[in-house]
């Protein structure tokens, strides 16, 4: 349950509108770390000298962490504001950037050696553990700023704004990993960019702090276990199980573009992440166009353009090797399909979940994503390092089976998916329905003991 809801008085109302305008500084902050930080996490890896497999561990066991210790998230808001704890737990991520950061300069000085690879995997999962743990909390905090109406134009242009950042960051990254690599300095210079990282989460922490966050009290009564969630199968269940068998599909792919680009293609680091860099700028194009899409046909819709982009990228990367062609093409139908998936995903979960299961519904959801993306991932690096093709490449072989999976499980879930109406879970409302069922029920045998008492009155009377 939650507590009375504040109301949208003129002062509360001002509060939310100056929290929803830092939130995009927030955010803009944050992706400067993503771009300094997550970005370079798989080519750190590689410089580490880590093989396919080793990366599909490292991406699959991140993703799944990150999913799964959003299960007790809700322990945390039992106690806790969610402001307390989305801006602590930024602190604990802030710190493991730090560690990671130190490993790159130990490994370009010789000091762990063939460890190296394993230490990164161990230390990026403890980061992603108060990563996934922040945001449920998160979530669950913007769904109560954020105006049900033009829910979708100000995602995507939080997402616009903080893109815009990402790009600028990302193209700074490009020119000075260059720079690193030609003197041979790519592992301290990877580390100089997770320092960058540490700094401006610790950017995003004080705006945080900054931002107002309206009453809410998540108690023991408003939970369920995820079996009921899945078991119950309703419009949002339906969903989360789709999202985690799509995300199966599309991490036996995902991961190892960049290692096809990097192993088997030879491109330098800078090559592969201007490639990837375009994506982001491809992003910007369509975010716009799908926030207004989600406001005016739904987000059903939306997700079925993402499947079909999605389900396309990975063939186009079979029709060339050239970098020109796999920065442009198959980047635009990528930045298609994330922009979508963004924006409806966001929007489906907080229209079809109600403000006190927001978090524990998107936390289930994205567990069931995190156990999808880490057997996607996992299978992906064992095909490709046990697995050989005479004639093609084993590569192209991945690609061409995600695709097909990510086809077929669109074309199976999306027709069966609705979006109706707010989450409300079964056991509560049974409850509900049992104590007035049982108030009914004592009312009306009052009223036939009362009947009979005046029928008894009435046929004595009539009786004299």
């Amino acid at each position: 349950m939650v507590s009375k809801k504040e109301g949208d008085s003129p002062g509360i109302e001002k509060k939310k509108q100056e929290a929803l305008k830092v939130s995009i500084a927030e955010g803009a902050a944050n992706r400067v770390s993503y771009g300094f930080g997550n970005n370079y996490i798989t080519p750190f890896a590689l410089a580490l000298k880590a093989n396919s497999t080793q990366i599909g561990i490292l991406s699959s066991l991140s993703t799944l962490t990150y999913e799964l210790v959003q299960l007790f998230s809700s322990r945390l808001l039992e106690k806790n504001s969610r402001k307390k704890v989305v801006s602590k737990l930024v602190i604990f991520e802030a710190f493991f950037w730090l560690v990671i950061a130190g490993l790159g300069i130990a490994a370009h000085y010789g000091k762990i050696g063939s460890l190296a690879v394993y230490a990164l995997i161990i230390i990026y999962m403890a980061l992603m553990v108060f990563s996934g743990l922040a945001f449920p909390a998160w979530f669950s905090w913007m769904g109560d700023l954020i105006p049900e109406k033009g829910r979708g134009r100000y995602l995507s242009k939080r997402n616009i704004v903080g893109g815009a950042v990402e790009i600028a960051t990302m193209a700074i990254g490009i020119v000075l990993i260059r720079a690193f690599e030609n003197s041979g300095l790519l592992l301290w210079g990877l580390s100089v960019f997770f320092i960058l990282t540490v700094i401006f989460k610790l950017i995003a922490y004080s705006l945080l702090k900054k931002q107002y966050e309206p009453r809410f009290k998540l108690k023991k009564t408003s939970e369920f276990s995820i079996f009921s969630f899945i078991k119950r199968y309703d419009d949002m269940g339906k969903f989360a199980v789709y999202q985690g068998v799509f995300y199966f599909s599309i991490m036996i792919a995902s991961p190892f573009f960049i290692v096809y680009m990097a192993k088997e293609l030879q491109f330098s680091t800078f090559t592969y992440m201007t490639i990837m860099f375009s994506s982001a700028i491809f992003s910007l194009v369509f975010l716009p166009l799908v926030g207004r899409f989600s406001d005016k046909y739904g987000n059903v819709k939306l997700l079925q353009i993402s499947a079909f982009f999605f389900a396309l990228s990975p063939l186009l990367w079979l029709f060339s090797k050239n970098p020109i062609w796999l920065g442009t093409i198959p980047q635009i139908s990528t930045a298609i399909a994330n922009s979508a998936l963004v924006i409806a995903y966001t929007n489906f979960c907080y229209n079809s979940a109600s403000r006190e299961h927001r978090s524990l519904c998107i936390s289930y959801s994205n567990v069931l994503i995190g156990i999808g993306a880490f057997f996607g991932a996992l299978l992906g690096g064992l095909v490709l390092d046990h697995i050989k093709t005479p004639g093609m490449s084993i590569f192209l072989v991945v690609f061409i089976i995600s695709a097909l999976l990510r086809a077929a499980t669109a074309i199976y879930f999306l027709p069966r998916i609705k979006e109706r109406r707010k989450f409300v879970h079964i056991p509560h409302l049974h409850s509900s329905l049992s104590r007035q069922v049982k108030t009914l029920h004592s009312e009306i045998g009052w009223i036939n003991e009362v009947g009979r008492k005046n029928y008894a009155e009435g046929l004595k009377i009539w009786k004299t």
